[in-house]
């Protein structure tokens, strides 16, 4: 009787305690396949520290050979568990200075929030494998199929150094000058101009807002080596810009060199 008593309280105990379980998510992470949707991240990486900071790491494409990072501090919020599958949320909130470019999916100085599936499984070949999608709640980038790699992986893989801790040496770069105009607002449009004594070597403009790539087809943007105009209706409606904080980011090769400039702009709320 006492030992059933024993087992009993023992059971209660841990079921009392699953609700506080933490969801082993810790690890580094890479994206593996191709990319599902036409703003999914495909080719870059996830380092989460257990003292919640991480590293993220991204490349421009498949054909190049170099990676961005940026780095900040995370928060999660389970709302699953098991030893199989979790989900919740995290917020990713990347610190200021990083070198990065305008396609990254991380936006600087702000909160990234996603949900986050996580699952343990065996694979075919029965192999043991930890995956992890984030699915953006906000607009922005998804980031699907990571895949969980060992820490010294990741650190060969992105050029990184590992010395107790995963330390960041930022790539050097020559400073150009490109820069964006501060945007021109009326009732019905934004124009932002490209302005600096370089700005006539750029070659393969590339322009985001909000992180969601410019496609020059449409009707109601206009971007092109010297600047870009926004139908603010039409965009609104599209969900390219938001009533409140907005970032328009130009990317850019000069000699082969990939470089970026960004201007931010806020339209007032109804």
């Amino acid at each position: 009787m006492k030992k059933f008593a024993f087992l009993l309280t023992l059971s209660l105990l841990l079921i009392s305690c699953s609700g506080n379980m933490y969801v082993p998510i810790y690890g580094a992470y890479e994206i593996q396949g191709t990319q599902s949707g036409d703003y999914d991240v495909a080719y870059g990486g996830l380092y989460l520290k257990e003292d919640n900071t991480f590293i993220y790491v991204q490349a421009p494409g498949e054909s190049s050979d170099k990676f961005y990072y940026q780095s900040g501090s995370f928060t999660i919020n389970v709302a699953s568990y098991d030893i199989k599958h979790a989900y919740g949320t995290i917020i990713l909130t990347p610190k200021e200075g990083e070198s990065i470019y305008g396609g990254m999916a991380l936006r600087m100085n702000m909160a990234n929030e996603y949900e986050f599936f996580w699952q343990a499984r065996v694979t075919s070949d029965g192999a043991r494998e930890r995956v992890f999608d984030l699915e953006r709640i906000d607009i922005g980038q998804d980031i699907p199929n990571l895949v969980e790699i060992t820490e010294k992986n990741f650190a060969d893989k992105y050029d990184l150094d590992v010395a107790g801790e995963i330390t960041i040496n930022p790539p050097e770069t020559e400073k150009k000058d490109v820069y964006l105009s501060e945007p021109e607002i009326t009732d019905d449009k934004v124009t932002i101009v490209v302005e600096g004594l370089d700005k006539e070597s750029i070659k393969e403009p590339e322009w985001f807002i909000n992180q969601i790539p410019v496609d020059s087809e449409n009707n109601y943007i206009e971007a092109n080596i010297d600047g870009i105009s926004i139908d603010t209706a039409k965009a609104l409606n599209e969900e390219i810009l938001s009533r409140g904080n907005n970032t328009v980011i130009l990317n850019y090769y000069i000699d082969g060199q990939l470089y970026s400039t960004t201007v931010d702009f806020t339209l007032p709320g109804v």
